[in-house]
């Protein structure tokens, strides 16, 4: 299990770099442009989004997998708790856990990163065959 946090400025997202499309193209991914340049204050968005994937990045480094960050999608939508998906085969070896938060010129991203074991199959030490344990 690894930590990480970002803390950034929501000005950073500026008129001028929202216009910027080769830059935000790069970062975001289609779904999470819509949903950020659907509010009134796309910045503070933006900046929540950019800061949730510098912190996964940084919990995923120990393990020697980065993703780029046009692999890594913030899902806000439909729940009050956002959830981290990274869009690679690597990427779904992980589960992840994040808080954020903001004030009015401030964001802030936590996530802890952890080894996912939903797709781990387990040896019957009993048997030492390769069947599930939960099979007899």
């Amino acid at each position: 299990m690894e930590i990480g946090v970002y803390i950034g400025d929501i000005h950073q997202f500026d008129d001028e770099l929202i216009r910027n499309r080769t830059f935000i193209e790069n970062i975001f991914t289609e779904h999470e442009l819509r949903h950020c340049m659907a509010h009134v204050n796309p910045a503070e968005h933006l900046a929540i989004h950019f800061a949730a994937k510098e912190a996964v990045i940084k919990a995923l480094a120990p393990s020697g997998f980065i993703p780029e960050m046009k692999e890594i999608e913030l899902i806000s939508e439909d729940s009050i708790i956002p959830m981290v998906k990274i869009l690679t085969e690597e990427g779904e070896k992980f589960e992840f856990k994040i808080s954020l938060s903001h004030s009015d010129s401030q964001v802030v991203a936590f996530v802890i990163a952890k080894r996912s074991t939903k797709n781990l199959v387990f040896l019957d030490p009993a048997k030492k065959s390769g069947l599930n344990h939960f099979e007899s």
